[in-house]
């Protein structure tokens, strides 16, 4: 009786560690931040990464943000199920104090990440480190990437279809459905094709994720305002994008004492129009700071707008009604 038990139970053992050995794979999209281990540091890498796994070895890209520009990096290594490790072979990583992104210097790299699994979500948590000539000079960047599934909001639950049923004069019923909204058609000549799933936007999730701070509230007379960005004070080398609405109307930028403009058109469907700055890193003195020119028709408003990696800085529109 005691030798079935304990087979039994060398079973079951061995059924769970399998379980859990084929349910930990990188294979998936993470998204995360680096940050170069280095005090006072306050430039930063927003990274996506895109893995593919098979039998341990693993492939895929690494997609970063540095400041005003957008990198791409193929990548090769291997990950260990019992450990959880991943390690990623060399690949070139801009220096983290470059202030030019098309005349900057690289640094070859290497990855080093452990994996976590939780009922709440799934953590890639790690290092880039660099080869042992460029060590000095090439500080590690602490990386923590999320899977993009565990911060991406849920998809709405469907409604329930609700039926009607009138009876007859022969005494049968007739159930009588709502009318879809649109039919499909089955022949033997046609095609049926599904639109893909849109891609998600790991900088839209970053925005969506940060608190909007609202700063001012003006009334609006025009359809439209132009705007003018400046940076206020000491170039420090601040990155920011604007968002409409929740909609990206100006990618990363970097501030200078000349003016970036742009013209915006309002919504008159809303109560307010919301006007966000979003900041992409913090140069080299932080917070990421900016003088705002507001232009309604020849009424001119000036504001200060202040951003960092977890708040927008925010103000709110209202167009005038005309009497």
């Amino acid at each position: 009786m005691k030798k079935h038990l304990l087979l039994l139970t060398a079973i079951i053992m061995v059924g769970s560690i399998t379980a859990t050995l084929n349910a930990q794979s990188v294979k998936d999209s993470w998204y995360g931040i680096g940050v170069a281990e280095v005090p006072n540091e306050t430039n930063n890498y927003l990274g996506e990464l895109i893995l593919n796994e098979k039998n341990g070895k693993v492939t895929g890209i690494f997609n970063y943000y540095f400041r005003d520009s957008l990198f791409t990096n193929k990548v090769e290594g291997k990950f260990d199920k019992v450990s959880n490790q991943l390690l990623l072979t060399k690949q070139n990583i801009i220096f983290h104090r470059s202030y030019d992104t098309k005349t900057g210097v690289d640094c070859p790299m290497y990855a080093q990440m452990t994996l976590r699994n939780s009922r709440v979500e799934s953590v890639l948590k790690g290092m880039l480190y660099a080869d042992n000539e460029h060590q000095f000079t090439c500080p590690v960047i602490n990386f923590n990437f999320k899977r993009i599934k565990d911060i991406a909001p849920p998809p709405p639950t469907p409604k329930k279809q609700s039926y009607t049923i009138l009876p007859k004069k022969n005494k049968e019923a007739t159930v009588i459905l709502p009318r879809p909204s649109s039919i499909a058609i089955k022949s033997d000549t046609a095609v049926v094709t599904k639109k893909a799933p849109a891609a998600i936007d790991p900088k839209q999730l970053l925005y969506s994720n940060r608190q909007k701070v609202y700063t001012q509230e003006l009334d609006i007379e025009s359809s439209s305002v132009r705007i003018e960005l400046y940076d206020n004070g000491e170039i420090d080398y601040d990155s920011v994008s604007l968002y409409l609405n929740d909609k990206l109307v100006l990618g990363s930028t970097m501030l200078k004492h000349s003016a970036i403009t742009i013209t915006l058109p309002l919504s008159d469907s809303l109560e307010y129009n919301e006007l966000s700055m979003f900041a992409d890193n913090l140069g080299l003195i932080p917070p990421n700071t900016a003088a705002l020119i507001l232009y309604d028709g020849k009424i001119r408003h000036e504001i200060m707008m202040t951003s960092d990696l977890n708040r927008n800085a925010t103000i709110k529109l209202r167009r005038k009604k005309k009497p």
